[in-house]
């Protein structure tokens, strides 16, 4: 069985391996497509959560 690895060696080893980790511009666009699933996520679960609303593949003719 293998020993623990600290956080800190690991995520030394990803940027030792790939360098454009370390990029702002990437993290940043990388921050953001992640907080647009998840605002997708949420709207998702909310529209689902209203009452009376017809699923939203149903025609208009589905009620």
């Amino acid at each position: 069985m293998s020993t623990g690895r600290r956080w800190q060696d690991i995520k030394a080893e990803a940027h030792r391996r790939n360098p454009e980790l370390a990029e702002l511009e990437r993290q940043a666009r990388a921050r953001a497509e992640l907080d647009a699933y998840v605002a997708g996520h949420h709207l998702k679960e909310l529209h689902k959560a209203r009452p009376g609303r017809a699923s939203p593949s149903a025609g208009p003719l589905s009620r």
